[in-house]
C-alpha cells in the first residue's frame, strides 16, 4: 500500500529511518500512534513501537473511528478542514503535569493542523509484525486513561504505566527518557 500523502507531508518518515544505522524505536505520542502505525509498516529496520498515551489503531481503523465519529470537547473545527486544540481548555487537557510556564509556553506552540488524516483507517498496522510498548499515562486528560487500558494496551507486546498527564515528555522528560531506552531493541 503506498504512503498517503498526508502521511509523506506530516511525517517524512523513509529518509529519517533510512538514515539510521541500525535498528530503530519509533515512539509515538497521542495522535502520533496513527503515524508510527502506518510509518513502520513493512519496514524491516524498526525494532519497537513505542505508544505513548497514544491512539493505536487495528487493521481498518482511522482515529475518527476510535474516537466514536466526534471530535473531542476540546477541538475545534476551523475552516479549510482544520482543527486545532481549545487554546483555553489546552493547558489542563494536555499540560496538568507541568508547571504553569511550561504549559503556557506549550500552548503557544500549537498550531491548526489538516483534519482529513484524522479520517484515513490504517490498512496494516505495524504493530502486529514489530514488537511494541504500550506506556499508560494515568492522569491524562485528553485520552482517558481507561481507553488506554482497555483498548490500546492489550494490542501491545508489554504494557507500562507512568504517573502522568498527557505531555509526560514536558512534566517527566527524564521518566520518559528512561523507559524509552530501557526497552529493547
Amino acid at each position: 500500500m503506498p504512503t498517503p500523502t498526508w502521511l509523506a507531508t506530516l511525517l517524512p518518515s523513509a529518509p529519517v529511518l533510512d538514515s539510521v544505522d541500525g535498528p530503530a524505536l519509533l515512539c509515538g505520542h497521542s495522535y502520533g500512534g496513527m503515524v508510527i502505525s502506518l510509518a513502520a509498516s513493512g519496514r524491516g529496520d524498526v525494532s519497537r513501537l513505542v505508544y505513548l498515551c497514544a491512539f493505536m489503531p487495528d487493521a481498518g481503523e482511522s482515529l475518527v473511528q476510535l474516537t466514536g465519529g466526534e471530535p473531542a470537547r476540546w477541538i475545534q473545527l476551523l475552516d479549510g478542514g482544520l482543527t486545532l486544540p481549545d487554546p483555553a481548555q489546552s493547558a489542563d487537557v494536555f499540560y496538568a503535569g507541568c508547571d504553569e510556564e511550561t504549559a503556557r509556553e506549550a500552548v503557544a506552540r500549537i498550531k491548526p493542523m489538516a483534519g482529513a488524516p484524522f479520517g484515513q483507517p490504517v490498512a496494516e498496522p505495524a504493530w502486529h509484525g514489530i514488537p511494541s510498548t504500550y506506556i499508560v499515562c494515568t492522569q491524562d486528560r485528553a485520552i482517558p486513561p481507561e481507553l488506554q487500558r482497555n483498548v490500546f494496551a492489550p494490542r501491545a507486546d508489554e504494557v507500562v504505566e507512568l504517573e502522568a498527564s498527557h505531555s509526560p515528555f514536558s512534566s517527566q522528560p527524564g521518566a520518559v527518557a528512561a523507559l524509552l531506552a530501557e526497552r529493547p531493541l
